[in-house]
């Protein structure tokens, strides 16, 4: 389930309620943004988001264990095998929701008590988490997670926090995803339509 903040709590780590059942990829809100304009995706829409894009292969070979996740080039076919087509791409509200662990963090994860739910291959149970300020500051922070989490393709240091800004690329293992301000989100939905 996707959730959403009430107009009435701008602290991005207090209670969210679900966004109206239906918004789950891009292609949705855009459609949202044609029936009732751009105001309609914020009216529903407060938090940042995260969008899923692809998914990229590991290279193992040859490296320390300690630096050992790095992409290799993929052969076209094989690149467009695992591409999400942006209509299709899935839209995760990062905000807190009923039930979730860590009342002061915004957990992500495979398992179903986090606030961001990834059920995917190499996303640890609780593999990082954002933190948000009043101001609509958010940073990332990996858990100490398996496969690790990177921002703009670096890896991050476990339990070291890194500032996002809106268009950032993040991957958790080898899901990636692009950070979005409500802003940011709204214009790249807008571009759809």
């Amino acid at each position: 389930m996707i959730y959403f903040v009430d107009a009435q709590h701008r602290n991005p780590n207090k209670l969210a309620s679900p966004v109206p059942s239906g918004l789950v990829t891009v292609a949705d809100y855009a459609q949202l943004a044609r029936d009732g304009g751009i105001s309609a995706i914020a009216s529903v829409l407060t938090s940042p988001v995260i969008v899923a894009t692809g998914i990229v292969r590991p290279d193992r070979t040859n490296t320390p264990a300690a630096t050992s996740f790095h992409t290799r080039h993929l052969d076209p076919s094989e690149a467009i095998s695992r591409y999400i087509k942006p209509d299709g791409r899935r839209v995760f509200a990062i905000q807190k929701r009923g039930g979730g662990a860590f009342s002061e963090l915004i957990s992500v994860g495979r398992t179903q008590n986090v606030d961001v739910h990834l059920a995917l291959d190499g996303v640890s149970k609780f593999h990082a988490h954002f933190t948000g300020s009043e101001a609509g500051v958010f940073q990332l922070v990996d858990g100490g997670s398996t496969n690790g989490t990177f921002v703009g393709g670096k890896p991050l240091i476990v339990r070291t926090p890194c500032t996002l800004q809106s268009g950032d690329e993040i991957r958790f293992g080898v899901h990636v995803f692009r950070f979005y301000s409500v802003e940011g989100f709204a214009r790249v939905v807008l571009a759809m339509t």
